[in-house]
């Protein structure tokens, strides 16, 4: 955050603020949403590993593994299996 506020020539706390009223939500939180989607859409469309997906989104297996519980009350392998296209 901190290159992107110089590059506006804002401060970190301005530049969270905008990004809140924006999208009306936190920076991590935007980004956990973000990264979650894109997980969910790679489940679902490719037969990648679970640990191969859980790296191209930023997490490790198992932190994959707790926020999948977390949010949709399921394991990434129940997602691919309940929501697979492919």
């Amino acid at each position: 955050m901190e290159y992107y506020a110089k590059e506006l020539e804002v401060s970190v706390s301005d530049l969270n603020g905008a990004i809140k009223v924006l999208a009306g939500t936190s920076v991590a939180k935007f980004i956990e949403d973000y990264s979650l989607e894109m997980a969910k859409y790679m489940l679902a469309h490719s037969k990648s590993e679970i640990r191969a997906v859980a790296q191209r989104c930023g997490y490790s297996p198992s932190g994959l593994f707790r926020v999948f519980r977390r949010r949709f009350k399921m394991s990434p392998e129940d997602w691919r299996w309940n929501y697979r296209i492919s």
